[in-house]
């Protein structure tokens, strides 16, 4: 699927749940993966390829995050953490906001390279752990989803 291709197919799937009771929507194929999040408030939406990192990276991440909380999202990275696409942008996620598998939380900034940073899960926000512009370290918790 070309860009062109992606960019109508997300408008489309965007349209189509606008007015629904869905929540949020997942698609994933070949190595693109599109989640769309109706909130109520604001129609959003996240295209991504497959993750870079292989999961074995878990073995080399530092004692104190091994026993990190199941309900918690973790830095998949080091880097800077920035709860908004820009400085004067709303957050991606607030305490309270329902969230869904592969919706945008934060971004982390690794060598000059913003990184949107994809839920591993769905659920609630209970808590945001780190503060806008704080560096963080792989596999330190980020925020807590019940």
């Amino acid at each position: 699927m070309n860009f062109e291709e992606l960019k109508k197919f997300t408008f489309e799937l965007i349209e189509k749940i606008e007015n629904s009771g869905i929540e949020c929507v997942s698609v994933e194929f070949e190595q693109t993966k599109i989640s769309v999040v109706n909130s109520g408030r604001l129609l959003t939406s996240s295209v991504a390829t497959e993750n870079a990192y292989s999961s074995s990276a878990a073995d080399t991440a530092p004692a104190a995050f091994t026993a990190a909380n199941k309900n918690t999202v973790n830095a998949p990275m080091v880097g800077t953490f920035y709860r908004a696409p820009a400085p004067d942008a709303k957050p991606f996620v607030e305490v309270g906001d329902k969230i869904c598998k592969g919706e945008t939380i934060c971004i982390i900034e690794a060598m000059k390279l913003m990184n949107e940073i994809e839920s591993d899960k769905s659920g609630v926000v209970k808590e945001i752990l780190v503060q806008n512009g704080d560096v963080v370290e792989f596999g330190q918790p980020l925020i807590v989803v019940e």
